[in-house]
């Protein structure tokens, strides 16, 4: 086979593979599902609105001068999901600009405002949903406890609306949590999903009921397993970019 015809091979694999793959919750607060493997991760995604693996484009709907205070906190929230759900998958998200007043941008729109965190829906139900997010950058009237540690806060909470984001429900919404593992007010929230896969993680950053606050926004190993099944591993992007390599030369 010719060195051309390797090449449209081994692209046409890689094209193969990036192919396939309102309701507030305020308490932390794919388009159309595709064919899973039988590999069991944990989680509870909403399968009908799981993004394509392509980049989302994300804005903040504020006014110049609050964009430019704020540059900061904008920055925690989008490092935060750089370091967990992208750095795990191949999912990103993109822009991080103001939003243009009057256009749709096909992705995320992000507000900040005194209220408590948010996600108007899950995955693709945020698509030009204004707001789709709201976090909170000042803490005085919502949490006032994270005064103390704002940075924190700041950061823990993105990864779990960015979570939301992605559609994953609140673990502990699954109808296999364990009898009194939440206390009162930590129970079923928002919307739920539609596919259990695997056991119920309690050290998921989707949990309520993990004993650490929101995992320390840190994702758990099945957090990892999840976002991989449905948004892909950075290794597989790598073991097809070193095929391609070799096949080339």
């Amino acid at each position: 086979m010719s060195r051309f015809h390797l090449f449209i091979a081994a692209f046409a694999a890689c094209t193969l593979l990036i192919a396939s793959g309102v309701n507030r919750d305020s308490g932390w607060a794919f388009s159309q599902a595709s064919a899973h493997s039988p590999k069991q991760e944990k989680g509870y995604p909403l399968t009908t609105v799981l993004w394509p693996i392509a980049p989302i484009t994300t804005c903040w709907n504020m006014q110049p001068q609050t964009f430019n205070d704020y540059a900061a906190q904008r920055e925690i929230v989008r490092q935060a999901v750089a370091d967990t759900w992208e750095a795990a998958s191949l999912i990103r998200f993109v822009g991080w600009e103001r939003c243009v007043a009057g256009v749709q941008n096909g992705g995320l729109t992000i507000v900040v405002n005194e209220e408590g965190p948010a996600t108007y829906g899950l995955g693709t139900r945020l698509k030009n949903l204004d707001p789709g997010i709201q976090l909170n950058f000042e803490f005085t009237q919502w949490s006032p406890g994270c005064q103390r540690t704002t940075a924190d806060c700041i950061r823990k909470i993105a990864v779990h609306e960015f979570g939301h984001a992605l559609g994953f429900a609140h673990e502990q919404n699954r109808p296999d949590t364990p009898p009194g593992a939440c206390d009162h007010d930590q129970g079923a929230q928002g919307t739920n999903g539609d596919l259990l896969v695997g056991a119920w993680d309690l050290a998921s950053v989707m949990n309520y009921c993990n004993p650490k606050w929101i995992g320390d926004g840190r994702l758990s190993a099945t957090d990892i397993e999840m976002v991989q099944r449905f948004y892909g591993s950075p290794n597989s992007a790598a073991d097809i970019g070193a095929s391609i390599y070799v096949l080339l030369n």
